[in-house]
């Protein structure tokens, strides 16, 4: 599988590779039972249909899981954007044998945790026999010295790397605890494309959710909403963002610079449910700022895969609270380092990973024709609505260069190009792939254009993409009183 392709659409039929050796005792195994025909199915980067016809030896899940966290995410039918869809998170533990066996109950419309004794199940026989018969998918190539890990794998692993169980705890509740087959205790997490954070729970939010009805869309009544998932996401409120006592200049002051904010964010509801990083994470900021990019891997994930609404939106609220403080830059630098690490990640091989069929299909033709780049899908959440990630960049950017400017230490000079220099990188990411301006100054604004009969006219762009800033890109700032 390549790191740049969104996944693998075929009938199983020509996706098994036949098994030349015994089950492998260190790695998991994922039994997917009695799923509907046309399913739609994806783990981690790797997705796939299941074949409508009944094939010589049917799906029944995939083998050769690596040790550590995975994402399964399964739509009942053929994917559309509106189409319902279930996401499971959980840990292969590596054990001897590690097998988790997931049902699809019809009369439920779910996939259900069954154990050893289930009758679908068979016990370790039957699972052995299909191993086998080639029912299994393999999740990443052999080699012939052993199992060689693929691309994806490792892109899977950094777009993943800061979620650790604290984050899915918080965020998704306890999870379900089920005996899996020959491998002892073993912790899910589901999460719906229908789940919601407590703070969208607003009339004028509620209208705007899409939800699946037929071929239509149905119309959402004000309060009549019954989801049965509640995401856990951080309370996050852009027009208060100042402390209670504070009145007048130290309120705008708070609205410009949110670091305060952030950080009591930060230490109320994340640092008391930090837990311990993930195996695959290099600790080199502190737990509160790990659950923050934590949560914000989560909801680009389920945003992506499950079209859900509220990480979607916490994901830009989330990613607008980060960008827009200047005294935490200072502070914890360490966070922003990871946190432009984390977006290059995500708006170049998370996106290629993630884009629909169609769109990669449209991306690849416009680029035999000899477009000249910047066509590359993006989803309307992240470029729409009132703080679109393209503004939010530039607002950064401008951050930094005004505090290089003004910092009189050495020490901080030299730690701000150094995030000017990795910001560097995501700004030509964003250009090439985009065409997203991040660097206004590379922008003419007046000059002169000769027109078709010859006539030389002044014009001048008052507005970056339909932006209304003024000289020093400042904007009216609004805080709730």
């Amino acid at each position: 599988m390549s790191t740049t392709t969104n996944s693998t659409t075929a009938t199983l039929q020509s996706s098994l590779h036949p098994p030349s050796t015994a089950p492998a005792p260190h790695l998991t195994t994922l039994l997917l039972l009695s799923l509907p025909p046309s399913t739609f199915l994806s783990l981690d980067l790797f997705s796939f249909t299941t074949s409508p016809t009944p094939q010589t030896h049917p799906f029944h899940g995939i083998k050769l899981l690596l040790s550590g966290l995975h994402y399964l995410s399964i739509s009942p039918g053929p994917l559309s954007d509106f189409s319902l869809r279930t996401g499971i998170w959980f840990h292969a533990s590596g054990a001897p044998g590690s097998v988790l066996a997931l049902k699809w109950d019809e009369r439920r419309g779910e996939l259900v945790l069954v154990g050893e004794e289930d009758e679908c199940v068979g016990g370790w026989e039957r699972w052995v026999r299909w191993w086998y018969e080639g029912s299994l998918v393999e999740y990443r190539s052999r080699g012939g010295a052993g199992v060689q890990e693929v691309g994806d794998s490792r892109v899977w692993r950094a777009l993943v790397g800061a979620v650790g169980e604290g984050t899915l705890r918080r965020v998704l509740g306890p999870g379900e605890e089920e005996v899996s087959v020959r491998s002892g205790v073993m912790r899910v997490w589901r999460v719906e494309s229908a789940s919601s954070a407590g703070q969208d729970w607003d009339d004028e939010i509620l209208k705007k959710i899409p939800l699946p009805h037929g071929s239509q869309i149905m119309e959402v009544e004000a309060g009549a909403s019954d989801h049965d998932q509640t995401l856990n996401l951080l309370p996050i409120d852009l027009k208060r963002t100042f402390p209670p006592n504070a009145t007048g200049r130290e309120r705008t002051l708070a609205a410009q610079d949110r670091s305060w904010y952030l950080n009591q964010l930060v230490n109320r509801y994340l640092v008391p449910h930090s837990h311990p990083p993930p195996v695959n994470c290099i600790v080199t900021i502190d737990p509160g700022s790990r659950e923050l990019l934590g949560e914000l891997e989560l909801c680009f994930i389920h945003a992506l895969t499950l079209s859900n609404f509220s990480c979607a939106e916490a994901y830009v609220r989330t990613l607008a609270l980060c960008l827009t403080c200047e005294e935490r830059i200072l502070t914890n630098r360490e966070f922003y380092h990871r946190l432009i690490e984390v977006l290059i990640m995500q708006l170049g091989q998370g996106l290629d990973c993630f884009a629909p069929p169609d769109a990669v299909a449209e991306e690849q033709d416009y680029g035999e024709e000899g477009g000249a780049g910047g066509n590359a899908w993006v989803p309307d959440w992240l470029i729409e609505g009132p703080t679109p990630v393209p503004k939010l960049l530039r607002g950064f950017w401008r951050i930094l260069k005004r505090l290089l400017a003004e910092s009189e230490l050495e020490v901080d000079r030299a730690e701000l190009v150094r995030l000017l220099e990795g910001f560097g990188r995501l700004e030509k990411l964003v250009e090439e792939r985009f065409g997203w301006v991040v660097d206004t100054g590379k922008v003419v604004k007046r000059g002169m254009v000769m027109l078709e009969d010859g006539e030389m006219v002044e014009l001048e762009l008052t507005g970056l993409l339909g932006e209304e800033e003024d000289e020093e890109g400042e904007g009216p700032v609004v805080v709730e009183m």
